[in-house]
């Protein structure tokens, strides 16, 4: 399966080409910067646009019985972890988040649109599903993600939610990644 992961930062840019204030812009440019090393795995990139203790929290992660769990990932090193992971798989270079708007002010950077990733069957085994570990899945669906900011304009962290029904028959989605 080919995903189109470029339209991942066109809603950003084009946010950006309309932005006067110069502390919003700074925002606007670290979160272009975030998406343009993920599609790199560019993980020193990445974590250039964090502050020293970055907070993720998840939402919406359906398990194999229906019910929704929210994570969270928290610290340096653990979220440098989890990139690690995500650059491993192939999900930060190859998903495909196609955003309907995007919405900025000096605080934080809020955006919805939807999403393709290749889900890493070890990632719905630990939510309890009968997948095959190193095989790819597909998500596909409703996407938020609010970022917020520190007084630098680095990225205190991000809180993602998915629409909990893109996990659905989400076994019956398997793919083979090019």
């Amino acid at each position: 399966m080919k995903f189109n992961a470029g339209i991942t930062p066109k809603a950003v840019i084009e946010r950006l080409t309309k932005e006067r204030d110069p502390i919003v812009r700074r925002n606007l440019e670290c979160v272009l910067r975030h998406q343009e090393a993920e599609l790199r795995g560019d993980l020193e990139g990445i974590m250039a646009t964090l502050v020293a203790e970055p907070h993720y929290h998840f939402y919406g992660m359906m398990d194999a019985t229906g019910n929704i769990h929210s994570s969270e990932v928290k610290g340096r090193e653990a979220v440098r972890q989890m990139y690690v992971g995500s650059i491993a798989n192939r999900a930060a270079e190859l998903q495909e988040f196609d955003a309907y708007r995007v919405v900025a002010d000096a605080f934080s950077v809020a955006y919805d649109g939807w999403l393709r990733v290749p889900m890493i069957g070890k990632t719905l085994i630990a939510l309890g599903y009968d997948a095959e570990p190193n095989a790819f899945y597909l998500n596909e669906g409703m996407h938020w993600t609010f970022w917020k900011f520190d007084e630098n304009g680095l990225a205190v962290g991000e809180d993602i939610a998915f629409d909990a029904k893109t996990f659905i028959g989400i076994l019956d989605r398997r793919i083979e990644i090019d």
